[in-house]
């Protein structure tokens, strides 16, 4: 939330960081002694009244400090330093403010959003650092610990993030009446390009009031254009004085250009009529919206303390949220460990149940499984208990030795058991009668299953037969396998039977 507390009459709404503004060409015989802080001041009490009524209590704070206690100078700054405009605009304003480096704070905000001829135009400003640790210590007197201090007249520009037409191309003016005091603000292409606060009083029915407010608008109204500034296509009124007809009509003639009272939109307890007179507080309030650099002459060893007190502030609710965040990540890191808890269950009851059908041992150990994997002589394993070399030396085994078998194609699929093996041949014989006998071979060993005899057919050039056969391979009947110790063996044991 955005408060913005005044010094100005009560009705006002809100308080200003101090009690008057100061014109920024510079009022060197402003004396920052006279603001003097009563005890039973009874805007202390409302102040505190209302603060305490916030609920929660507001995490941004805005003021604005006296405009005449400053100085603001446009200044051209090369394009290429704009990235250390920080660094540079000490250096370029030194010796066109009335104050020694050493003894302000100085800050700048843009005027237009790209260069021109190279150059980057700013607004800088620079406040006697006495004057901003004495409107600190007043708000503090009030109990009022801001997060940001904007500068006189131009805290206006706030009010482009809540009136739409101050967002147009322009150049439009906001001219704010006070009795004591005006602030003037220039807009032109969403940028506040000239700040003045007025040092005059203004009674519309005092003549002298009237010839001195005229002087000082015609003298920033000169200034303004002696800058390269356009003329003014609209005034738009707001303050004490905005529906004084007359002072608008007064104001038109001096300006030389239209004058409006300013549209202020909607604002929580205050008439259509007295909504120009909240047009600071709006802009304040509005100020969060606007994006880019803004006057704000809380740095330095103001920024320093300022950062202290928000961090005492909000001490307990960081460490509120600290603990949240810590619980969420313990919170996290168990539903995590939970997960793969479960995970790991599921596993290991999978890897119990591989284990007992492919070793006939149920383990839920690792170590285990990977111990009957390494082992090479195992009664049942992985790989088939029927490999392809014991279809071969099967087949050898069941032909007969005295018929004269040539074979041609030989297919051999080591299945699974939902899908069983199975063998088929083609071979050359001699008559039907060997074909014959070397399929009731074959189907006498145990390992062979629907054996099926294929058609036979002359060899072309020979008196010899071609014929073909399948069958299925099982052998549950572990002592029917070949028992040859490994590959090498079996293959050889093959080939002398096949000799």
């Amino acid at each position: 939330a955005d408060t913005q507390v005044t010094t100005h009459p009560p009705d006002a709404a809100a308080t200003d960081a101090a009690t008057q503004d100061h014109d920024e060409q510079g009022d060197d015989d402003a004396d920052p002694e006279a603001i003097e802080v009563d005890d039973n001041d009874p805007l202390r009490e409302a102040i505190e009244v209302f603060l305490g009524s916030l609920s929660p209590y507001p995490d941004h704070i805005i003021v604005h400090i006296d405009g005449r206690l400053a100085s603001i100078r446009s200044v051209d700054i090369p394009a290429q330093a704009a990235r250390r405009i920080a660094d540079v605009l000490p250096y370029e304003v030194d010796a066109l403010i009335p104050f020694d480096l050493e003894d302000v704070i100085i800050d700048h905000q843009l005027t237009r959003a790209h260069p021109i001829d190279e150059q980057v135009r700013v607004l800088a400003a620079a406040v006697p650092k006495e004057h901003i640790a004495k409107d600190l210590n007043r708000l503090a007197n009030y109990g009022i610990a801001p997060h940001e201090m904007a500068l006189g007249a131009a805290s206006l520009d706030g009010l482009m993030a809540a009136i739409p037409t101050l967002q147009d191309q322009g150049p439009y003016a906001i001219l704010e009446l006070r009795d004591d005091h005006a602030h003037l603000c220039i807009l032109a292409d969403s940028h506040c390009v000239f700040a003045a606060t007025l040092d005059t009083l203004i009674d519309p029915h005092n003549n002298d009031d009237l010839k001195r407010l005229e002087v000082c608008l015609r003298r920033s109204l000169m200034r303004y254009r002696s800058e390269g500034g356009e003329a003014l296509e609209r005034v738009f009124l707001a303050g004490d004085h905005a529906h004084n007809e007359a002072l608008g009509t007064w104001i038109a003639g001096i300006v030389d250009c239209g004058v409006q009272i300013l549209p202020m939109p909607p604002l929580p307890g205050a008439s259509e009529h007295n909504r120009p007179a909240f047009a600071m507080a709006a802009a304040l309030a509005a100020r969060s919206a606007h994006r880019g650099h803004r006057f704000d002459m809380l740095k330095g060893e103001f920024a320093i303390k300022h950062g202290l007190d928000v961090a005492r502030r909000y001490a307990a609710s960081v460490a509120i949220a600290a603990g949240l965040v810590m619980a969420s990540l313990l919170f996290m890191l168990y539903a995590k460990w939970s997960s793969l808890n479960n995970e790991n269950e599921m596993l290991k009851e999978e890897l119990a149940t591989q284990s007992k059908q492919l070793f006939e041992q149920e383990t839920r150990d690792v170590s285990r499984v990977e111990s009957l994997i390494s082992q090479k002589n195992l009664s049942t394993g992985p790989l088939p208990q029927f490999d392809a070399f014991d279809v071969i030396e099967a087949l050898s085994k069941q032909i007969p030795a005295e018929i004269e078998h040539n074979t041609q194609r030989l297919d051999i699929s080591i299945g699974s058991p939902q899908n069983p093996s199975s063998v088929s041949l083609e071979g050359n014989i001699n008559t039907i009668a060997e074909r014959d006998r070397i399929v009731t071979e074959i189907k006498a060993h145990q390992c062979f299953q629907k054996v099926e005899a294929g058609k036979t057919s002359s060899v072309p050039g020979s008196e010899r037969l071609r014929y073909d056969f399948k069958a299925s391979v099982s052998c549950k009947d572990k002592k029917a396998a070949p028992k040859g110790n490994n590959t090498a063996q079996r293959i050889e044991a093959v080939e002398r039977r096949s000799s």
